[in-house]
């Protein structure tokens, strides 16, 4: 679409000098006029959507590093190319008049690559921002999966919305616009989202019998210089996923997005030799049944993990994360471990010779009442380099006094910012 900011418009002043010597004299007169042309600069864009591959699941394969899809009953597939546009058991994926992108009869496992392509048909800076959302549905929808241009994966969603991109120049021709995302049913979908699934009516859920799903995609664009008020990405979901689907989203590619959304935990979330991503998440162990002994929200094993922003840990009754054989922790501005009295936010231990803890701001570890812990709830154990990253000498002074490991058989350095650190608890020059 094309969004005009300034209206065209043509402005003019005539300027008459006129000259009166007396009445008995003749009339001398002159004028004397021109025009100021004010002519608006134009904000105008083109955007087309292309499917540009589609892949289908293949299996079964063994499981292996990064390339494998995890379903329900435990086997592994990988994804294969397929002719752009058809998935291997007769589904399409369908750009009609440019921008409204209609899937259909695809199965667990099919997965479309779509670009956005824009170009500038404008003459003055600009800035942009697509949106691809739920134009029709018919039942497809809560079991789709949407990976965006930044990698972010987001399941039934209902709408998302990127952030502003950076200003484009006036008259630049040049720079690729395009924004490459992905829609994808995973192989762990279950079969309500078959059309006419066995044992069930084709209107069982008060939807005709064809399960189907087509978005709209949008994309705006504003003068290079206008104020935005929202410059981060939205989106919002159909349902929060289930558990299950969280589990399996870890285990296929270590990412849980759950759109601002809140999981109650039935028991532990795991993470086994994949690291683990949660941003705008909230899991509440609060309520989850004991793993084993403990009661705990996550737990890792041989997976680093990172929480970023918006994403919020509820400790259960014993521990928040519980680590066997972690080499980083990163707890990005924005995310949070919340703890209970007795608890432990984090008990780890690390599998290599050196182990990264990052704190990117002050109060990510509180308890129940938002206050900063005063009690060592943080464990570190194993023989090591311990590297604690810091922003600020506050921050250092806070999150020293949480930390329980045992000095005389490693090594810790704590960094403040980027001029100081303290090593083994005395303070170096940097």
């Amino acid at each position: 679409m094309k969004k005009k900011v300034l209206l065209s418009s043509i402005a003019t002043i005539a300027l008459c000098l006129c000259l009166i010597a007396g009445s008995t004299f003749a009339l001398f007169t002159d004028s004397t006029n021109f025009n100021i042309a004010v002519t608006a600069g134009d904000v105008e864009i083109l955007s087309t959507a292309e499917v540009v591959a589609t892949y289908s699941a293949n299996g079964p394969v063994n499981e292996h590093d990064d390339v494998y899809l995890k379903d329900e009953n435990g086997a592994y597939y990988e994804h294969q190319a397929q002719t752009p546009g058809q998935s291997i058991n007769g589904g399409t994926a369908i750009v009609e008049n440019g921008g409204t992108l209609v899937i259909d009869r695809l199965t667990p496992g099919d997965k479309v690559d779509v670009k956005i392509n824009t170009q500038n048909l404008g003459d003055v800076a600009f800035r942009y921002r697509y949106t691809i959302k739920i134009a029709n549905d018919n039942g497809l929808a809560k079991g789709m999966v949407l990976t965006t241009h930044s990698s972010e994966e987001y399941e039934a969603v209902k709408s998302f919305t990127s952030e502003w991109f950076p200003v484009v120049e006036a008259g630049d021709t040049t720079t690729d616009l395009s924004k490459m995302i992905s829609l994808e049913l995973p192989v762990y979908a279950g079969n309500e989202y078959q059309s006419e699934a066995e044992g069930r009516a084709p209107e069982a859920d008060g939807l005709p019998g064809t399960k189907s799903v087509e978005y709209t995609i949008l994309v705006e664009a504003v003068q290079g210089n206008a104020v935005t008020t929202e410059n981060e990405t939205f989106v919002e979901l159909l349902t929060p996923p289930t558990q299950n689907q969280v589990q399996l989203a870890l285990e296929n590619e270590g990412t849980v997005d759950l759109g601002g959304q809140t999981l109650g935990l039935e028991e532990a979330l795991e993470a086994f030799g994949k690291d683990a991503t949660f941003k705008n998440a909230t899991i509440d162990a609060t309520n989850a049944a004991p793993y084993g002994e403990p009661q705990l929200a996550l737990y890792l094993q041989q997976a680093d993990l990172t929480l970023e922003e918006g994403a919020t840990i509820i400790a259960g009754a014993d521990y928040g994360i519980f680590g066997m054989y972690v080499n980083s922790v990163t707890l990005a501005e924005g995310s949070k471990i919340i703890v209970h009295d007795g608890s432990v936010a984090i008990w780890l231990q690390v599998m290599g010779d050196t182990f990264d803890l990052t704190f990117g701001a002050q109060g990510l570890i509180v308890d129940e009442n938002g206050a900063a812990c005063t009690e060592k709830v943080i464990s570190v154990t194993s023989a090591g380099t311990f590297n604690f990253y810091v922003p600020s000498v506050a921050a250092y002074n806070e999150y020293s006094q949480m930390i329980s490991y045992d000095t005389t058989a490693q090594d810790v350095n704590w960094y403040v910012g980027d001029v100081l650190y303290m090593h083994n608890g005395v303070l170096v020059t940097a």
